[in-house]
């Protein structure tokens, strides 16, 4: 096999260090800054309890709301993913099983 050379002295099959720093934006729900290298990814999350307008009215939501009495007989709203809520949340939970594996991947390597 051929040797590689890398810039700055990884071998061919290592990567490079991997770091995730968790609550970076005081000003979203979920924020994390994830740098491997000289690549930095800043990512955000908020919540917004309305539907967005380009959503509104289309039927096409994730999902569904309905006013039905509770347990104790008050009114409650019960909400409910609709199939394409369903299907974008199978396809985000496989994206994600991805996203783990290869970052409990990179800790393992380092560990050795």
């Amino acid at each position: 096999m051929t040797d590689i050379s890398r810039s700055g002295g990884r071998q061919a099959d290592q990567l490079r260090p991997l770091k995730i720093e968790l609550g970076v934006n005081v000003h979203a729900e979920g924020s994390c800054l994830i740098e491997m290298g000289r690549t930095r990814v800043w990512i955000t999350a908020s919540v917004e309890d309305r539907v967005p307008q380009h959503r509104r009215n289309t039927g096409q939501g994730w999902i569904t709301a309905e006013w039905k009495p509770s347990e104790n007989n008050r009114r409650a709203k019960y909400y409910s993913l609709t199939r394409l809520g369903r299907q974008h949340l199978e396809k985000e939970a496989a994206n994600w099983s991805r996203l783990s594996a290869a970052i409990s991947h990179v800790v393992r390597l380092e560990e050795a």
